[in-house]
């Protein structure tokens, strides 16, 4: 429960922002309009976090009424009767298109780069180590020998 409240703050914390920056006051809406705009506010934030993960799926599409109203539930003539809903998701919308997600794939291409070295370190270690097996049982194939020899050199000087 305290979870789900921080989330609700976090959200309406988020949608202040962007409203704000859309020219509405938070406090000026009624509760069912902030009740639907916490419902699509967190709607889009889980569609940005699921597509920024595959760059295929980046489109504006993703982000559209239908969508929000498939996935909120929230009936599609709300979004007509209540323009600003409509008006907030299409914010979103170029807020979206702007995510610069060349960041994301540099970071994994510099993860890649860095696995790929540290394989290559490890194969590296793993020739050397069976480099020094051969070298150990070799001279353990000496040592045995001058063991021989010199078990051989007691027994004749007996």
């Amino acid at each position: 429960m305290e979870e789900e409240n921080s989330s609700n703050e976090l959200l309406e914390k988020s949608i202040k922002s962007k409203l704000k920056n859309m020219d509405y006051l938070y406090d000026a809406l009624n509760d069912k309009e902030k009740k639907y705009l916490i419902k699509i506010e967190d709607c889009i934030q889980q569609i940005i976090d699921r597509e920024s993960r595959a760059k295929t799926l980046l489109t504006k599409n993703n982000i559209s009424i239908k969508s929000i109203s498939e996935q909120t539930q929230i009936a599609r003539q709300t979004f007509y009767n209540i323009p600003l809903l409509s008006e907030y998701i299409n914010y979103n919308c170029e807020r979206f298109q702007k995510i610069d997600i060349s960041f994301i794939l540099n970071t994994y291409q510099e993860d890649i780069k860095r696995l790929k070295s540290e394989i290559l370190a490890m194969r590296k270690r793993d020739v050397q180590l069976e480099e020094m097996k051969i070298e150990i049982n070799t001279l353990k194939q000496q040592i045995k020998v001058k063991d021989e020899t010199l078990l051989s050199l007691r027994n004749r000087m007996k």
